[in-house]
């Protein structure tokens, strides 16, 4: 585990300060959204994303939260990502944060547009070099936000740099993007490099610097998408337990019957571990603690086994009302799917946890 090197002082500090940007975030989204509008968005064409209210949230500085000061950014930390992350996720607010902010904190340089770059993340490219010029190919099926994208972060391994840091633009010579239908109607795309000329202007970061910079994007984005399950799950299980407080059967509220108590708690249960996880998951990448892909992988598990189901039971809840259109409890369910796609199979991430666990289990216990 992380070492405890904070003093209870300086964790109650970070604690409250986290506490504070929470309730900004939540007075912002509260006043400027709700999932009824999101399941309005489902009615039309095209992707569905709320463009008008990410304007407003970059005029915040939401989609700079983790570049540098020094490079015009917020500063910010992955813990205060993850914190904005989960309270869109209880919104249902759908605007790029976690897939813009990553992209930009990588980059490290502020958003010149509404999507300007997005990272791919996990995907198996292959890198050549001929004539002195490097030559990127593959393809990933599923890009978050890749159909609106003017460009993509991304890194591949070549043997004589060990990780290329790449920014390659979307009308770039061989790269091409399908845009895709998803669930919740996110504008996503397969992402296609067809032998694309990767320019020196066009490499952010080479060998070593570049891999451990890579490798904290790939967990931040991990984990603010775990966070932003987290709400979503969270909200759907309020809305049940709403619902449960004033749904009348046989004379009394449907929520005093062990099977839905049951349910509802589970649920509860299974939230509050996971905001434990991404918590502390998060707080290791900010501190650099050498557990912290571990960490991730162990939030991102627990919320793809977990969390999914959140919004399927609380459709159980609903009953009949929760299947119609007009009700907003399949946008939770729409979102879930795609968010735990996003996260990446839970295989993944067992080969990460599994060997970690295992270890601290043959650690000596303190006496």
């Amino acid at each position: 585990m992380t070492p405890d090197a904070d003093s209870l002082v300086a964790l109650g500090a970070r604690s409250e300060a986290l506490a504070l940007l929470r309730g900004s975030a939540e007075d912002v989204l509260t006043r400027e959204w709700d999932p009824s509008r999101t399941r309005d968005l489902l009615d039309g064409e095209g992707p569905s994303w709320a463009r008008p209210l990410w304007e407003r949230l970059r005029g915040l500085g939401w989609a700079d939260l983790l570049v540098p000061e020094a490079h015009g950014g917020g500063g910010g930390t992955v813990s205060e990502l993850c914190v904005l992350a989960e309270t869109v996720g209880t919104s249902t607010a759908p605007v790029p944060l976690v897939a813009v902010s990553v992209a930009n904190g990588c980059l490290a340089r502020p958003a010149p547009s509404a999507v300007p770059c997005v990272p791919i993340t996990g995907a198996p490219w292959s890198l050549t070099r001929s004539a002195g010029e490097f030559r990127l190919s593959g393809h990933h099926p599923f890009v978050a936000y890749g159909d609106t994208a003017d460009s993509f972060v991304t890194a591949a391994a070549h043997p004589d740099v060990d990780i290329l840091l790449v920014h390659v633009d979307a009308n770039a010579p061989g790269v091409t993007s399908e845009p895709l239908d998803p669930l919740d109607g996110m504008p996503c795309a397969a992402v296609t490099f067809d032998d694309v000329n990767v320019d020196d202007d066009r490499i952010v970061a080479r060998g070593p610097s570049a891999a451990g910079r890579w490798h904290a994007t790939e967990l931040t984005s991990t984990v603010a998408w775990t966070a932003e399950l987290t709400g979503l799950a969270a909200a759907a299980n309020d809305l049940a337990v709403d619902y449960a407080k004033h749904r009348i059967a046989f004379g009394r509220p449907i929520g005093s019957f062990q099977a839905i108590k049951h349910r509802i708690v589970d649920q509860r249960a299974a939230i509050e571990v996971a905001r434990a996880l991404w918590l502390r998951a998060a707080v290791a990448l900010d501190g650099g603690a050498p557990d912290a892909s571990a960490l991730t992988a162990l939030a991102a598990f627990w919320a793809i086994d977990q969390l999914r189901a959140v919004p399927e039971g609380a459709i159980q809840v609903f009953g009949g009302i929760g299947y119609t259109w007009e009700h907003v409890a399949h946008v939770f369910l729409r979102r879930a799917a795609v968010l735990s796609a996003l996260l990446g199979p839970p295989a993944r991430h067992r080969e990460v946890v599994v060997p970690w666990l295992l270890s601290r289990m043959s650690e000596p216990r303190p006496t």
